[in-house]
């Protein structure tokens, strides 16, 4: 199902536990069924022993790895890795590309502050060298297409080094340009295990990898929070690159308002490149990490402030009204809050339903960040994958830089831009496809049986069943009647039972069979107004039971019904089966009736109404971990589906073309054979022609035969014999055949 994935630097991928936490440690790096060594011995033999500085890039004729940076938190997160490789004896060269791109100079000022050497791109160009690994970061980025490309000629292996979160299918970039991002390079460090389901198909090797940054901020001592009489909620407006950028005001608008709503300070930041300028007021220029110390809570869209609010202890609130559909950060796992609206997020802030904990925090970051178990250091996983692939690392069949002698002179980023738009990817061109596509599978309803209310009577109220007891003919007999019925009935002074649905049952039922969940609720809470003021009039002479209830524990039931209808057993006809409901769809039903005010009123009200043995609680919250598994179940069940259908139908696709290739060989060879029976045709009359020619010739010489034995028999022949002796005698005629 999923051709050549590999996940090294891990265990190997279970599509059936995508979601599930990276619990094992890290084993080593793998592909298939190949383990490699401890990474202490992934040193080539030839490498130069550790001393502590690196030969001049200009005096190597070999560089084991070239880094290429873009961001300046590139730089900080590759720091650590780099200064390990070089004490293992690796030879590094990092490339500076800030005068060929747009972002400034912030990759130098990084490598400024750290004290970190760097090469400029034209003078990497102008001293080449073979260099075994390239690892980029934006492998999309416009020169990074042509450093993947030059590399692939070159025999440089890839390495995509992903540093934070990513919208790998770019499912909310809108049309344009594809980006095809990460599907340039040969090898792919993910942040975590979660991100191994957007690769499929593509025949790269993943790796296990982590978030530096992110890994680095958890082993810091966990920040105090300020104080609850001042609280402050930062606002992580990154709207940058084009992506959504239409939201922006309005979600920050919405946000600002929920806080102040709430009696919240709001603290805005920026990315670098969002453009926005609405509530200067509230915002700050501290850096994100700076800020995010001081606040009691962050607000964050698809950002990795998320993991590095995670990893501070500070409580985090996904905020999606303006409906993202990346997948990356909507199941939380119970890490942090997820709302849509503004008013839930007002909510929120009011009643403090944010929190942080550290186990589910914890589990989290393992999954999305790599937050690694155990005594390992942030950046060991990266160092170690990067040891494993230099130390299979073919020797590159050309300097870098020859392939990159094309490349326009710096600070030509519209030159770039206009000559590579059109460098697709190397990898998986054809197989990138969204992993989440459609519904979950529909699964057959089962529904109790119970009787239903005459045809065409518009009297009778859906999901509210009515039961009177009556005596016929001297038999005890429960009957359905419909509410005109029931009122009659109670006003005389009888009795009678009312079964109810409640409305998470009734949407339930409604999802699975694919109707309309917002009406069918509108008809339940149109049906509850009017049994409760039934029940208002029948004054405690209706016994109102949750169907659900009474399915549950029919043994608790008994004695609890049996004084409720007067010492008259329910038939079990009537006793409805107990059916478990979907977890994923009881979460979506109980989120619809949350969202109703009228719903919620109506359904306390029935409760307060409703009989229920002690022994059965209340109904619980939904299971929210129980709903997701299903979820993530359902999602990589069609994910796994849609991967058949495409294989399936290149399959087809591939049959139906060797088809037609087989009915032209079949054309060609039906002609060559009449070619070859008309040529034999040919040569079968003419040899029947001479086959009369030689029956004739046959006929002729049989006639002359006889003719000249004829000759040999007569008179003549006989009296000339003498004469024809004497000629001979002389030496005159020669002797015939005729003579003895």
């Amino acid at each position: 199902m999923l051709k050549g994935l590999h996940i090294v630097e891990g265990s190997a991928l279970d599509l059936d536990a995508l979601s599930a936490r990276a619990q094992a440690p890290v084993s080593g790096p793998r592909r298939g069924a190949e383990l490699v060594t401890d990474p202490a011995a992934l040193r080539r033999p030839d490498m130069p022993a550790a001393t502590g500085a690196e030969a001049p890039a200009d005096e190597a004729e070999m560089v084991d790895m070239a880094f290429f940076p873009l961001r300046g938190y590139h730089v900080d997160d590759c720091l650590p890795v780099i200064e390990e490789l070089r004490r293992k004896g690796a030879r590094i060269e990092v490339v500076e590309t800030d005068g060929w791109r747009d972002g400034g100079n912030e990759v130098a000022r990084t490598a400024a502050r750290h004290g970190l050497g760097l090469t400029r791109l034209e003078d990497f160009l102008a001293n080449p060298r073979r260099v075994r690994c390239a690892v980029l970061w934006n492998d999309w980025d416009l020169l990074m297409r042509l450093v993947a490309k030059a590399c692939h000629e070159a025999g440089t292996e890839t390495v995509a080094w992903v540093e934070g979160i990513q919208d790998y299918q770019d499912v909310d970039r809108g049309s344009g340009l594809m980006r095809f991002p990460y599907m340039r390079s040969k090898h792919v460090i993910l942040p975590g295990e979660f991100d191994a389901r957007y690769f499929r198909d593509t025949d790269q090797i993943l790796h296990r990898g982590e978030i530096v940054r992110v890994n680095m901020l958890w082993t810091q001592q966990r920040r105090q929070a300020p104080a609850a009489d001042c609280p402050r909620a930062l606002i992580n407006s990154n709207f940058s690159y084009g992506v959504l950028e239409e939201h922006r005001d309005s979600w920050v608008t919405q946000a600002v308002n929920a806080c102040l709503a709430a009696g919240f300070e709001p603290v805005i930041s920026r990315h670098p490149f969002d453009t926005g300028t609405l509530y200067p007021q509230y915002t700050t220029a501290r850096r994100f990490g700076d800020v995010v110390h001081d606040c009691t809570v962050t607000i964050q869209r698809f950002a990795s402030g998320i993991l590095e609010a995670l990893a501070l202890g500070v409580p985090v609130v996904y905020f999606n009204p303006h409906g993202e559909r990346i997948d990356k950060f909507k199941a939380p796992e119970g890490a942090y809050r997820v709302t849509d609206s503004r008013d839930a997020l007002e909510a929120i802030l009011s009643n403090r339903h944010y929190f942080w904990d550290e186990v589910t925090a914890q589990s989290f970051l393992r999954l999305h960040a790599g937050l690694p178990e155990g005594r390992m250091e942030p950046g060991d996983r990266i160092i170690a994958v990067l040891l494993s692939i230099l130390r299979r690392a073919p020797e590159p069949a050309a300097a870098l830089a020859e392939r990159l002698a094309d490349v326009p002179e710096r600070g030509a980023s519209k030159a770039l831009r206009d000559r590579i738009i059109d460098l697709g990817p190397f990898y998986g061109a054809q197989a990138r496809q969204p992993v989440l596509t459609g519904p979950a599978p529909a699964r057959e309803v089962h529904a109790p049986p119970l009787p239903q209310a005459p045809a065409g009577d518009d009297r009778t109220l859906p999901h509210f069943r009515f039961f009177l007891f009556r005596t016929v003919a001297g038999a005890a007999e429960w009957t359905f009647h419909d509410p005109a019925q029931v009122r009659r009935h109670v006003e005389a002074g009888g009795r009678g039972l009312v079964l109810y649905d409640d409305p998470i049952t009734v949407l339930v039922e409604t999802l699975e069979a694919g109707g309309d969940a917002a009406a069918m609720l509108a008809e339940w809470e149109r049906s509850a107004e009017r049994s409760l003021e039934l029940l208002a009039q029948a004054d405690g002479r209706l016994a109102l039971v949750d169907r659900n209830d009474l399915a549950k524990d029919p043994e608790a039931w008994e004695p609890v019904l049996a004084d409720i209808l007067g010492r008259q057993r329910l038939p079990r006809e009537l006793w409805p089966d107990h059916v478990e409901r979907d977890p994923l769809l009881d979460l979506a039903a109980f989120e619809l009736v949350q969202a109703s005010p009228a719903a919620r009123c109506l359904m306390t009200r029935l409760q307060a109404h409703a009989h229920r043995p002690e022994s059965i609680p209340p109904a619980p919250q939904p299971d929210i971990p129980a709903a997701l598994k299903r979820y993530h179940a359902r999602r990589d069940a069609c994910a796994s589906l849609q991967t058949e259908i495409v294989r399936l139908g290149r399959a087809h696709s591939a049959a139906r073309t060797r088809a037609r290739e087989l009915e032209a060989e079949s054309g060609q060879l039906k002609e060559t054979a009449q070619k070859r029976g008309r040529e034999i045709e040919t040569v079968r009359k003419a040899n029947a022609a001479l086959e009369a020619e030689l029956d004739s010739e046959r006929r002729k010489s049989a006639e002359l035969a006889a003719e000249l034995a004829h000759v040999y028999s007569s008179k003549s022949w006989r009296i000339t014999g003498p004469l024809r002796g004497a000629r001979r005698s002389i030496g005159l005629a020669p002797k015939s055949d005729g003579e003895t």
